[in-house]
């Protein structure tokens, strides 16, 4: 993925989020932002680094307490979700 692809997923999303604001109900590609998409360079790709990643932007914004990441962790020391 380089950024040439990113701009086209990015307008993508935008037109989406439009065309569904103009129509009725509530949109859940309100909650795909510029700031939740998640990189993975190939040295991070171990698990718990990857739930960690996920995690973070919905901790930051406020949706989750701040022990959320632990928690998801936890459940996947359990069963993980594969």
């Amino acid at each position: 993925m380089n950024a040439e692809d990113e701009v086209q997923i990015q307008q993508a999303i935008t037109e989406t989020i439009a065309e569904k604001e103009n129509g009725t109900g509530i949109s859940l590609f309100n909650l795909f932002k510029e700031n939740h998409f998640v990189y993975f360079a190939e040295q991070d790709a171990d698990c718990y680094s990857i739930i960690s990643q996920l995690c973070l932007p919905i901790v930051t914004e406020g949706l989750e307490k701040d022990d959320f990441i632990q928690r998801v962790i936890d459940r996947e020391s359990v069963s993980p979700t594969s």
